[in-house]
């Protein structure tokens, strides 16, 4: 019981002292300028956007990429069974640029389906190609590297296989959708 009065004591201590008043509570406040308040809100309304904010499509046409390899590396024969018709076709990039330059968005068409996810920088769009179900034996993964041009994105998809024994590629040009 003794303690319990010692710890109500040192609390209506502690809390008598820490709070001012009230009438110096109401002279702290009208010190306050008004533009205080309307600044926060201003400051939460032109949070900064990314000059590509906003959505952007492309169509392609995937086609058999090669790969350059020294001539010491060694060949493998499934690289060599890859006639092209596999994964080789039209499809449709959709993606979203957010407000800090963020990039999320899908691949659709002769590529099968996929995630993408990354970032621009400095006019440049980097990304990394992901398929929503990657344990399928066809499933393909890569990167998305496009430049601004103008109002656009121009640059490539590059995708391949598990084992890397089916490698395509397609030319890009993003554009912004209104």
């Amino acid at each position: 019981m003794r303690i319990a009065m010692l710890l109500l004591a040192s609390l209506v201590t502690c809390n008598s002292e820490s709070t001012p008043p009230p009438q110096d509570q109401e002279r702290q406040l009208a010190r306050t300028p008004a533009n205080v308040t309307t600044a926060a809100v201003s400051a939460k309304a032109s949070e900064p956007t990314h000059p590509q904010q906003g959505s952007w499509r492309a169509a392609f046409t995937a086609t058999k990429a090669s790969v350059d390899l020294p001539e010491a590396a060694p060949r493998y024969d499934a690289w060599q069974g890859d006639d092209g018709s596999l994964a080789s076709g039209k499809g449709e990039i959709s993606l979203s640029v957010t407000p800090d330059g963020g990039v999320t968005g899908s691949v659709s068409g002769s590529l099968g389906d996929m995630r993408i996810q990354g970032a621009v920088e400095e006019g440049t769009l980097r990304a990394v190609v992901t398929p929503t179900e990657p344990q399928a034996p066809q499933s393909l993964s890569g990167v998305l590297v496009a430049v601004t041009k103008g109002a656009d994105f121009i640059g490539t998809l590059r995708v391949s296989g598990h084992h890397g024994n089916v490698v395509r590629k397609a030319d890009v040009k993003l554009e912004k959708h209104q």
